[in-house]
C-alpha cells in the first residue's frame, strides 16, 4: 500500500458475514463496513453481549431482519495518513494534516484530478475534515454525546487573561454536544 494514496483498490476490502444455520440465502450491500464492526459482529454471532462501549456495529443484524443503522461515510487511515468518502466525496491527507486530495466521485469516478485548492470546494474539504476530527473522540456504537467543557478563571469576579497570583476562583460550565449522524 502507498499510505499517501488511499484509493478504493487499496482500502476496499470485501467482508462476508455468513450463518451457516441460515443456508446460502445472500444478500449484497454498500454499506460502509468499517474493521470496527468485525469485533461486535462475532460476539452478537456467539450470542454474547456486546459491550456498549465498544465501536463499531453488529453486522449480522440483517440476517435476523433488522437494519443497519445509517453510516453515510467510511474512514480509516494507514500509515501516516487518513481518508474519509462518502457517496459523492472522497478525501485523504497526511495525519498533520497536509498533502489533502478532494475528489468528486460523480464527476471523477477513478480519483484522477483533486480539487484540494479549487474555488468553490474549500466547504466540502472542511466540512469533511471537521467531521472526521469529530468521529476522532466518538466512543461506543451509538457515539455517545459527551459534554463540551469551558474553564473560565476569574479573580475578583473578573476573567483573567493571563498571569494570576491570588484570589483564584474555578468555575466549570458544559453542554452536551449534539449527536453524530
Amino acid at each position: 500500500k502507498i499510505s499517501v494514496a488511499l484509493h478504493p483498490a487499496l482500502i476496499r476490502v470485501p467482508l462476508i458475514v455468513m450463518d451457516p444455520r441460515q443456508g446460502r440465502k445472500t444478500r449484497s450491500s454498500d454499506w460502509f463496513a468499517s474493521t470496527h464492526d468485525i469485533a461486535p459482529t462475532i460476539l452478537s454471532m456467539a450470542g454474547l453481549p456486546v459491550p456498549k462501549r465498544m465501536e463499531g456495529v453488529d453486522l449480522s443484524r440483517p440476517l435476523r431482519g433488522q437494519k443497519l443503522p445509517e453510516r453515510p461515510y467510511a474512514f480509516g487511515g494507514y500509515s501516516n495518513s487518513f481518508f474519509i468518502r462518502t457517496d459523492r466525496w472522497a478525501m485523504s491527507a497526511d495525519n498533520r494534516p497536509s498533502h489533502f486530495q478532494l475528489y468528486d466521485l460523480e464527476k471523477d469516478p477513478y480519483e484522477l484530478q483533486s480539487l484540494d485548492g479549487h474555488t468553490g470546494y474549500g466547504g466540502v474539504q472542511h466540512n469533511l475534515h471537521m467531521h472526521l476530527r469529530s468521529l476522532i473522540h466518538c466512543v461506543g456504537v451509538d457515539c455517545l454525546a459527551r459534554p463540551r467543557l469551558k474553564l473560565t478563571i476569574r479573580s475578583g469576579g473578573r476573567p483573567v487573561r493571563g498571569c494570576f497570583r491570588r484570589d483564584l476562583r474555578v468555575a466549570l460550565r458544559g453542554s452536551k454536544r449534539a449527536r453524530l449522524a
